[in-house]
C-alpha cells in the first residue's frame, strides 16, 4: 500500500525470482474488457515487399546470422556453409519483391455495430487485503480497500474518459455515454463520480488520518539502474 498500491488493485506476480524461490502472486481486482458487438466481414490486406533495385532474389550472399547487418556476395559459387558464414537468398535477407503470404497478411479495418467498455471492482477481492502486525483496525482496513478502490476509479477515468483511448494503432475509441452501478445481492443502483481526482485526494487523507503509512506517495520516482551483468548485456546489445 506504501510503495506498490496498483499491484492490490491489477494484480502482480513476482515472477522472477526464481524456481526454488516463493513466487508471490495476487489476484487483481479490477477487470476491464472492451467488446465489440456486430462486426462486419473482416478482410484481410493485401501487400508487397518491393525492391526497388528489383535484384534477383536466386543470386546467392553468404552471411552470418549472428550479425544479420553484414553480408557478402558469393560470386556466383554456392555459398558456404560452415563457421558462421552460412548461405542464404537475397529475399531472406530482405531483398526482392515478394508478395505477402495469405498467413502473413494483415488485417484490414473492422468496424462494429457497437463498442462498449465495461470495468469491475470486485469488493469481495479487496476484503481479501490485510494489513502487517500492528497495523489491525477496521477502520484502518476500510480505509486502505477505499484508497485502493479510488485509485481504480481514477484509473478508468484517466484511461477512457479523457480525451479518448488508444486501442492500437487507428482504434483511438470515444466515450459518447457512461454510467455507473453499485452491485449488491438481488439489487443495483445507479452511481456517480464527478470528481475522480478528488475521490483519490479524500482517500488518501482518510487513509492517512486512520493512521496509515503512506512513505512512498508524493516522492520522485525511484530511477533504477542495472546491475552489471544487464548492463553488459545492453552494452552488447547496444554498441554505442
Amino acid at each position: 500500500l506504501s510503495h506498490f498500491p496498483q499491484s492490490l488493485l491489477f494484480g502482480f506476480w513476482q515472477s522472477y525470482s526464481g524456481k526454488k524461490v516463493t513466487n508471490a502472486k495476487h489476484a487483481r481486482a479490477w477487470v476491464s474488457e472492451i467488446i465489440g458487438w456486430r462486426p462486419a466481414e473482416q478482410a484481410k490486406k493485401h501487400g508487397i515487399r518491393s525492391d526497388p533495385m528489383n535484384l534477383n532474389v536466386d543470386d546467392k550472399v553468404q552471411r552470418n546470422e549472428n550479425r544479420t547487418e553484414g553480408w557478402a556476395d558469393s560470386g556466383g559459387k554456392p555459398a558456404a556453409s560452415g563457421g558462421q558464414l552460412k548461405g542464404a537468398k537475397l529475399s531472406e535477407i530482405g531483398h526482392g519483391s515478394i508478395p505477402a503470404s495469405a498467413a502473413n497478411q494483415a488485417f484490414a479495418p473492422v468496424s462494429f455495430a457497437e463498442v462498449t467498455q465495461c470495468a469491475t471492482l470486485s469488493f469481495a477481492q479487496l476484503r481479501r487485503l490485510r494489513l502487517g502486525d500492528g497495523e489491525q483496525g477496521a477502520g484502518k482496513l476500510a480505509a486502505a480497500r477505499a484508497l485502493v478502490a479510488a485509485l481504480g476509479v481514477f484509473a478508468h477515468f484517466k484511461a477512457f474518459l479523457s480525451g479518448g483511448f488508444c486501442l492500437r494503432s487507428g482504434a483511438d475509441l470515444y466515450a459518447t455515454d457512461s454510467n455507473a452501478a453499485w452491485l449488491a445481492a438481488g439489487a443495483s443502483e445507479s452511481t456517480t463520480c464527478a470528481d475522480p481526482v478528488r475521490l483519490v485526494q479524500d482517500a488518501k487523507r482518510n487513509a492517512r488520518d486512520a493512521g496509515l503509512s503512506l512513505a512512498g506517495w508524493d516522492k520522485p520516482a525511484i530511477m533504477l539502474k542495472p546491475q552489471s551483468n544487464l548492463e553488459n548485456v545492453i552494452r552488447k546489445s547496444w554498441a554505442v
